[in-house]
Parts: C-alpha cells; sequence; structure tokens
C-alpha cells in the first residue's frame, strides 16, 4: 500500500479552505496486474457548476441519447436528436452560441432521419461537424437492426449527406473523436448486428478505413457506448467503461498511434452512461460527470482525468449537477471569460423514474 496525499481548494460560505487529504493506494501487484501507477492528485484549481438554464432561452425539448459536438468556426455546440419522454426518436438541429440555444432545423435543409446515439465530432479537416451512426426502432428503413450507417457533415450552410459505401457496420453510441495528435477522427464501437465485435475505423480525406487490425498493444473488452475523448494536453485519445446494462466497466485506455495502453489504475467507479466527458482547456484534463452504477443508480459525481490518472473533483465544483445518464458535454471556447464545459440534458433514471428527462443547460468554470 501507498500512502498519498491529496490537497485542494473548497469553499464554504464565505471561507476558502486549503485541503489536505491522505489516503492510501493498493500497489499495482495488489492489483493483480502490471497497471501503470496513479501519481498522486495534484491541486485542483476551483472550477464550479453553475445552471444556464434559466438564462439561455427557450432550450431544447427534454431528451438523452443525442449527440452534440462544439464547432469553433459557427463558435456554437451543435445538437441533434436523441429520444424524448415517450420514447420518440428526435431529428431535429439545435445551436448553442453565446449563452443562447436557437432551433436551426427549418434553415439546415434536409438532414438526417430521426434517432437517438449518432457519433457527433468536429471535423478540422471538413470544417464542420461529423455525424455517424443511430439507430431508430420506429422506422423500417435502417435495416434488420434498426441502425443507422451513413455520414452527414453539418457546417453553416446546414446538413449535407457524405455517405459512402464503405463506412463502418450500423451501429448505436459509436464513440467518434478527432485525435488532435494523430489528425483524423477516430470510431470505436460495437456493430449492432448480433455477434458484432467492436472495432476502430479512421474517418481521414473524406473517407473511412478499417484500422482495426492495425491496432496494437492492450487488449480491450468488446464495448458499446464508450465514453471517448482527445486529451490534446496528453497527446492521446483517452477511452473509459462503456458496455450495456448496468454492468459498466471501469476501465481507462488511451489510443495513440493506433497503439492502446491500458491506464485502468484507479479509475472511477465502473459505469455506464458516462458520456457526459469533454477536454477542459483551462484544467488541461477530462472531465467527466454522471453515469449510473451496477446497481443503476444515477452518479452525482465529477471526475478529472489528467496525467495518466482519475482524480475524484466534486468536492471542489460548487453547487452538484444532479445525476444523469446520457447527457453531453462539450468544451465551449467561447463561453464565458474562458471558456467552460457546457452540459444539456440526460435521464436521471431511476431516481425520478423511468422517462425523466432533463431540458437543463450548464456550465463549468472558474
Amino acid at each position: 500500500m501507498r500512502r498519498i496525499e491529496a490537497r485542494g481548494i473548497g469553499v464554504v460560505g464565505s471561507m476558502v479552505l486549503l485541503v489536505t487529504v491522505g489516503f492510501l493506494l493498493p500497489t499495482s501487484s495488489a492489483l493483480g496486474g502490471s497497471l501503470r501507477p496513479a501519481a498522486a492528485p495534484s491541486a485542483v484549481k476551483i472550477h464550479a457548476w453553475t445552471q444556464l438554464t434559466y438564462t439561455s432561452g427557450t432550450p431544447p425539448s427534454a431528451r438523452e441519447s443525442f449527440g452534440m459536438a462544439y464547432d469553433p468556426d459557427l463558435k456554437a455546440a451543435v445538437l441533434f436528436g436523441g429520444i424524448d419522454a415517450s420514447g420518440r426518436p428526435l431529428s431535429d438541429t439545435w445551436l448553442y452560441s453565446h449563452g443562447h440555444w436557437k432551433n436551426v432545423t427549418a434553415t439546415s435543409g434536409t438532414g438526417p432521419a430521426a434517432r437517438w446515439y449518432p457519433g457527433l465530432v468536429f471535423d478540422p479537416q471538413l470544417n464542420g461537424t461529423l455525424l455517424f451512426g443511430g439507430q431508430n426502432y420506429y422506422t423500417s428503413i435502417c435495416g434488420a437492426s434498426c441502425a443507422f450507417n451513413d455520414t452527414w457533415l453539418f457546417n453553416s450552410t446546414g446538413w449535407h449527406n457524405i455517405s459512402s459505401a464503405l463506412a463502418p457496420p450500423p451501429q448505436a453510441g459509436p464513440g467518434l473523436v478527432y485525435d488532435t495528435h494523430d489528425g483524423y477522427v477516430v470510431l470505436y464501437g460495437r456493430p449492432a448486428a448480433a455477434g458484432g465485435y467492436s472495432d476502430f475505423w479512421v474517418y481521414n480525406g473524406g473517407k473511412w478505413t478499417n484500422v482495426t487490425a492495425k491496432i496494437t498493444g492492450a487488449a480491450i473488452p468488446s464495448l458499446a457506448f464508450t465514453t471517448i475523448v482527445d486529451d490534446a494536453a496528453a497527446g492521446y485519445v483517452v477511452l473509459y467503461g462503456g458496455t450495456a446494462g448496468c454492468s459498466g466497466a471501469g476501465i481507462t485506455y488511451d489510443l495513440r498511434n493506433l497503439q492502446l495502453h491500458n491506464l485502468s489504475a484507479y479509475p472511477p467507479d465502473a459505469r455506464m452512461g458516462s458520456r457526459a466527458a469533454a477536454y477542459d482547456a483551462a484544467l488541461k484534463g477530462v472531465v467527466l460527470t454522471g453515469g449510473y452504477d451496477a446497481n443503476c443508480n444515477v452518479v452525482p459525481a465529477t471526475w478529472m482525468f489528467k496525467g495518466g490518472h482519475w482524480q475524484n473533483i466534486t468536492a471542489f465544483t460548487g453547487t452538484a449537477i444532479p445525476g444523469r445518464w446520457d447527457g453531453r458535454m462539450v468544451w465551449d471556447s467561447a463561453l464565458g471569460t474562458h471558456g467552460a464545459d457546457l452540459v444539456f440534458g440526460g435521464d436521471e433514471y431511476p431516481t425520478g423514474g423511468y422517462g425523466s428527462l432533463g431540458s437543463d443547460t450548464w456550465k463549468l468554470a472558474p
């Protein structure tokens, strides 16, 4: 066992407190593997959750399992689709810009069909937001699995169908991220077809390439709904958790140059639906909130991945954001003075019962 001290700053009333916490961590040998040792958590610069729901105009309707990405050219977060409390898939498009929501569905042309669990990411090569996949049990146009494998681009002129014959298999909840170090979009997901095994694809130069056979390093289980974020400071892509039902996978990997490394020493507790995550350019780390545990209880905690290890920063973020799963988070560089993590929507099930969807907007900022 190793003793670690962590220092942080907390605010109580009008007092600012410096807190030092000592705790024990097991060595990697005690965990039965040669995992990379976790460093001591560093002092956390104060960032606080603030609800923006009542100051951001009319928001999108309550929903979960939508797609959201930040477009730096538009200086706006792009939101598409999802599912409402009645189980109906959605096909509307919204922008969050300079503190306000705007429904741009009517001015965006013919867009993707209604769906939930689409993957969205900004692709600087295309100067727009890339959408892939998703699912819709309410239509027959997507085939036997009711999942999509179409590719779309959203930019200042609206939606454009850029699908191609060669593409990843139809799937719901693909993890999409732009790898700033390697210079292309990475997809990790599990095909919807029975017996499908999770695979890796790259979108580069306007075309999809299956790179699963080229992935080296640590083995990774076949997972769906994995959280995937580009850690710009570290120079690699972070993959956390995944799988289905309430049996979350508490594992963390990094991907660089198509090589996987297991960083699963001392991650957040295993959870599913922790898809509200983004790289925070101010903290220079990946921030994650929410998800639900093995007992299907939502988790109202905020974590940060920095320097190769996770830190629970809930105590340093002021008013706690309500627990939720399948909300979304992006880093909005135009929000506030120095940018902020923007969170919208999600489901508070089972705390509020099935269909307890949110239409609230939050930011995490200094």
